[in-house]
Formats: C-alpha cells, sequence, structure tokens
C-alpha cells in the first residue's frame, strides 16, 4: 500500500458548489422515510430545494371483452391505487412540512412507461437524487434497486443511495473509489459540494494499472490535481485487492479509514453483466453499511 499527500489552498471564498435541487422518489416503502430525512438534511445544508417524486404505477387499460368498455374491476383497481398514493403523499408532505425546508410533491402517474424510467426523467431537472437501500426485504430491495439503475444511467445527475438503517449525520471523511474512466471522472466532479465541505479526503486506487496518461505507480495523480485545484486536500492511496473483489476492497477499507461517504462511477460495464455476474457497483449497492454517492 502506498500513500501520497496533496496539500491545496483553500479557496477563500470556502465551498463553491452546492446542490440546489435534490429529487427523493418515494415508493410507499419504509425505507422512503430514510431517504426524505437524508435528504431534508443535505437541503438545510446547502440551501436547496426538495422535489419529492411520487410514482404512481397503474396497470394499462383493460377493456370489457363484450361490451368494448372499461372493466370495473380495472376501474376499481385503479381507484384504489390512488387513494393508496394519495395517502402516502399526504405522509411525505406532513414530514416535508416538518422538516422546515422548502419543497413539494409531485405525483406522476405511469401508465405506458415504466415506472422507475418516470423517476429518472423527473430527477432531470435536479442536482441530486437520494434514495435509501432497505436493510432485510429483499424483494423491497430489488424495487429499489430497479430505481436506483434507470436514475444512475437515465437522469443524467448524481445519485445518492443510503442503507435505511444507518444514520446520516455529516460526511466529514470521503473516500473516492478511483479508476481512469469517465464514470469516476463524472463523479469526482458531482461530488465537488461534499469533497469542499469535508475535513478530509481519500482517493482510493485498487491495483493500479498504468494509463495513457500515467504509470502505475501514478495512477491518480492527475485526479489529485483536479482536486487541488478546486482546494480540496487529500490523500492519495494505493492498494492491492489480494484476492478480494474490487467492491469488497473498496468497502475493506471505508471500514478501515471511518469514512462517512463513498464517493464511485457507476455501471463501469453493461448493466446486464453487473446483473448476470455481478460487479462493483451492484455490490456496493447492496452491501455498503454508508451512504455512496454514485455517477455514470
Amino acid at each position: 500500500m502506498s500513500s501520497v499527500a496533496f496539500t491545496a489552498e483553500k479557496a477563500p471564498t470556502g465551498g463553491r458548489h452546492a446542490f440546489k435541487a435534490i429529487a427523493v422518489p418515494i415508493h410507499d416503502l419504509p425505507c422512503d422515510t430514510t431517504a426524505l430525512d437524508v435528504a431534508a438534511e443535505l437541503a438545510r445544508t446547502q440551501g436547496a430545494h426538495m422535489h419529492v417524486i411520487q410514482i404512481v404505477a397503474l396497470p394499462s387499460p383493460v377493456a370489457d371483452t363484450w361490451a368494448l368498455m372499461p372493466n370495473p374491476d380495472f376501474t376499481q383497481l385503479c381507484t384504489r391505487i390512488r387513494a393508496s398514493a394519495s395517502t402516502c403523499a399526504a405522509g411525505a408532505q406532513r414530514k416535508l412540512e416538518a422538516s422546515g425546508v422548502a419543497g413539494e410533491i409531485r405525483s406522476l402517474e405511469a401508465v405506458y412507461t415504466e415506472p422507475a424510467d418516470l423517476a429518472a426523467t423527473a430527477a432531470r431537472h435536479c442536482d441530486l437524487a437520494v434514495l435509501a437501500r432497505p436493510s432485510h426485504a429483499r424483494r423491497d430491495g430489488s424495487t429499489v434497486h430497479g430505481y436506483f439503475a434507470a436514475l444512475l444511467m437515465e437522469s443524467a445527475r448524481p445519485v445518492m443511495v443510503v442503507p435505511a438503517d444507518h444514520p446520516v449525520e455529516s460526511f466529514r471523511h470521503v473516500l473516492i473509489a478511483w479508476r481512469e474512466t469517465r464514470e469516476c471522472a463524472r463523479a469526482l466532479r458531482d461530488a465537488l459540494p461534499f469533497l469542499e465541505a469535508a475535513g478530509s479526503v481519500d482517493l482510493l486506487v485498487v491495483d493500479p494499472k498504468a494509463t495513457p496518461l500515467e504509470t502505475a505507480d501514478d495512477v491518480g495523480t492527475t485526479a489529485m490535481q483536479f482536486l487541488v485545484a478546486h482546494g480540496i486536500d487529500a490523500h492519495r492511496i494505493a492498494v492491492a485487492s489480494d484476492g478480494r473483489s474490487v467492491g469488497e476492497t473498496i468497502l475493506d477499507e471505508a471500514r478501515q479509514r471511518h469514512a462517512d461517504l463513498i464517493v464511485a462511477g457507476g455501471y463501469g460495464h453493461s448493466r446486464f453483466r453487473e446483473w448476470a455476474i455481478g460487479g462493483t457497483t451492484r455490490h456496493l449497492f447492496f452491501e455498503a453499511t454508508i451512504p455512496v454517492l454514485y455517477s455514470h
């Protein structure tokens, strides 16, 4: 393992970047509470507006076989779904008002489109999307993972995933999982509001390999220069995986260094490969015990 420190001159005006609009897709799941709480705290510290996005998944219309008119059972089903969504939205509205931050609830009906894709479209007009990952319910975790994948791939915005049972107080120590990829470069830029406010920043390189810009010993140096240019002090750390997966190595280092937040590029491989054989993004999503900020 090697470690190199980079010292920067702090910008005289402090942090210059901020998230001003935060999207919070809700799914009528217990973990929604965590997502709303974390987003509200971020909104307070960043001076942001919260956009709570409720996607109401309605079935496709079905006509009565003989009369060619809406089936009464279908109409009643839609009525029940809308009523449940209205109750959920009212609860989210009360929580938003109690948080004391500016924001609103927006309910969107998904009929002929995938609910997760509709959420991603709505999140394009924000700076950041926040999701909470259920701790134990496998089915709920799969639902949130579907939203996460769509948001990451289709919204063109960073996505923060927070474990539902993890209390978030502040992000004083940030760990950047670095590779010389487009996704990681995007994550580095997207994370600036958190990096500028952090007390310490580590840039982690796992199993460094030479690139067209850097030798194996220097991988991450150019990224460190980017951080320095933005007034961010950081340490570059290179480690060997030693038989572990990259995801396991990142989480091990985050635990050892008491990181509060991981910053990572998401889906450097295809989503199908991640689903079929696993990958770093999928491992971090399901196994991280601290928040992870992803960019694609």
